[in-house]
Formats: C-alpha cells, sequence, structure tokens
C-alpha cells in the first residue's frame, strides 16, 4: 500500500527550520518565510512588519550566574506564551530573536514591542529572576522589498537602537 511519508516530511522541515534549541523557526526558516510574505504583500496588498531584538548578555541582569543559553531559553518561552499565533517567531543567533508579523498600524509595532519588554522585564528562569532591557529594530514591508533588502532594514534599525541606547528604532 502506497502512502504520504508526513512523519518524514515533518522531520525534515523541523530540521531545517527549526532551532532545536528554542523550538522557533531558525533563520533559515525565517529567510523562507519572509520571501514568502512578502509575494502576499505584493499580490494582495497585506501588510508585514518584522521586529528584530537582541537579548544580548550586556542587557541582562539577574539574580544568578546564568548563561546566554539559558537567557534565550526564558526569552523563547516567553515569546511563546504572549505571542500570537499567528506570529512567526524566530531565534536567529545567541541572543538574537525575529517576529515577522501581519501588522495593520505602525504603532501597533511599538506598542508590541513595549509588551514585549515589560514581559521580558519580569522574567524567571529555574528561579532565577531575570531582567532583560532589550534592544528593538522594526521595519514595514514595501512593494520593492526582498527578502535581504527587508530584513536588513530590521538589522540596521537594531544595529542603530544599540548604539544610540534606544529601545526601539524604527526605519522605514
Amino acid at each position: 500500500m502506497l502512502s504520504f511519508p508526513l512523519k518524514d516530511l515533518r522531520k525534515n522541515r523541523s530540521d531545517c527550520f527549526e532551532s532545536p534549541y528554542s523550538g522557533l523557526h531558525n533563520a533559515v526558516g525565517l529567510y523562507y518565510l519572509v520571501e514568502n510574505f512578502l509575494k502576499q504583500h505584493e499580490r494582495y496588498e497585506e501588510n508585514w512588519a518584522i521586529l528584530v531584538f537582541s537579548t544580548d548578555r550586556d542587557f541582562v541582569s539577574s539574580s544568578c550566574a546564568i548563561g546566554q543559553d539559558e537567557i534565550d531559553a526564558a526569552v523563547a518561552s516567553t515569546l511563546v506564551r504572549i505571542c500570537r499565533r499567528s506570529d512567526v517567531l524566530s531565534y536567529c543567533d545567541s541572543g538574537l530573536f525575529c517576529i515577522l508579523t501581519r501588522v495593520f498600524e505602525g504603532d501597533d509595532m511599538v506598542m508590541f514591542a513595549r509588551k514585549i519588554l515589560r514581559y521580558l522585564e519580569e522574567m524567571e528562569y529555574n528561579d532565577c529572576k531575570l531582567t532583560v532591557a532589550a534592544k528593538f529594530g522594526i521595519t514595514f514591508s514595501k512593494f520593492s522589498d526582498t527578502a535581504e533588502t527587508f530584513m536588513e532594514r530590521a538589522f540596521e534599525a537594531l544595529k542603530k537602537a544599540t548604539e544610540t541606547k534606544e529601545e526601539i528604532v524604527i526605519k522605514i
């Protein structure tokens, strides 16, 4: 009897597109999804935003000794708990997270970043209290965007936020 190998496909997808450590999408998965969502943006005029933020050890104070991996695990579980199911959550690198989301108003993204900040300031990991003063870079989709230009703008905004000590920087 012929059957479709769904289990194999799920495993291959998770090996390619998901971070085994955090359970979130990895940078490859994010790139693939950004390409597809930008096509939706052009075809249906759906507006997308990407929010990139850093939880680097330099931005963290804790009540105990904790490494970057544990900080990232705590941030990942917090994001899963507070974000919408339609938000694409990605763990891109050590201390670097990205959220791809459909957006209706620009102010919504600033409010969303502030909501994340509130939760990051009151985290716990194995009875260790964490305060993460994350920095955010935000950008919105344009008709001329490629995955590279879209994501690059967000990273430039994040870079500016870390250099100027601002919490949130938007690059249009």
